[in-house]
């Protein structure tokens, strides 16, 4: 019986779950959801087990862990979920919540929750490493920081991976600043970082070797931070695009663009001590 469940049937999971079904030792170990039907048929079509599933609705996900009663691993990859501009924190977290309140009782051993490296909210250029103070900049970040505190009580070895931006050769700054729509702020002086979707991909799959002890969060990104106009410079080298306008801090907060407002160099040492050097693109080698 399957062994992993991959909660939500996104791009980085969808790469997961294709990677694992290459692998003898997981290819019938897992499960991948997704909410829509048409996706489960694609990974069905593909050869996956998949169950479409609704984290919100708190009967059905009931009735699926009493029919899948051997899972070891959950790898939950669900934003939280707000329905309009208008949805509170409580709302966004109702899903986490049902999650926790089916998994008290459940025989789990392990859950990796997706999250986000926007927790920490620093705005100073400053170092972040797992153990800087935790101040979400949006309602989002906070419910990603939340739903962190949610999983952690349970008694099972929980583990967040805080994630940078993800790129890969479809998602990337080139599409929006060849689209002339790249939100540049403060002259791109702000640091970014990120991670790219194969990098990602194969930390995750680390993760669930249950005999490899895991830290409560580990920060996601390839340990080169590098400022928006630096990142902006190299992508001109290469391509043809009318460098973005500028705003200020202060237009962007009004405009809520509070996941842009963040301003921190991530470290990625502990992520370097627990899995070793697995990161292949750093910088700008996915470019």
């Amino acid at each position: 019986m399957a062994k992993i469940l991959l909660l939500g049937g996104g791009n980085v999971l969808s790469l997961l779950a294709k990677k694992l079904h290459t692998t003898a030792e997981y290819r019938d170990q897992f499960i991948i959801t997704s909410r829509r039907e048409e996706q489960i048929q694609i990974f069905k079509d593909a050869g996956y087990q998949a169950f479409k599933l609704d984290i919100l609705d708190a009967n059905t996900l009931k009735l699926f862990f009493q029919h899948y009663p051997s899972l070891e691993v959950i790898v939950d990859s669900v934003p939280p979920i707000f329905t309009d501009n208008k949805s509170s924190l409580d709302e966004s977290l109702s899903g986490v919540a049902n999650l926790v309140s089916v998994l008290k009782n459940y025989p789990l051993r392990r859950l990796i929750y997706l999250s986000t490296t926007g927790v920490y909210g620093s705005t100073a250029g400053e170092l972040v490493t797992e153990d800087s103070p935790l101040n979400p900049l949006s309602v989002r970040g906070l419910a990603r920081l939340k739903s962190e505190e949610l999983y952690q009580k349970l008694a099972v070895d929980v583990c967040a991976l805080r994630i940078a931006g993800i790129t890969s050769g479809f998602h990337n700054p080139k599409v929006s600043l060849l689209q002339g729509t790249y939100p540049l702020i403060d002259q791109g002086e702000r640091y970014s970082n990120r991670i790219h979707i194969e990098d990602l991909v194969e930390v995750v799959l680390r993760t669930l070797d249950l005999n490899q002890k895991l830290p409560k969060a580990i920060n996601i990104a390839d340990g080169v931070p590098l400022k928006t106009k630096d990142l902006i410079a190299s992508l001109q080298q290469r391509y043809q695009f009318t460098y973005p306008k500028s705003i200020s801090y202060e237009e962007a907060k009004t405009r809520g663009w509070h996941t842009l407002l963040g301003n921190q160099q991530v470290s990625n040492q502990l992520l370097l001590d627990t899995f070793g050097d697995i990161i292949k693109f750093k910088g700008t080698d996915w470019l």
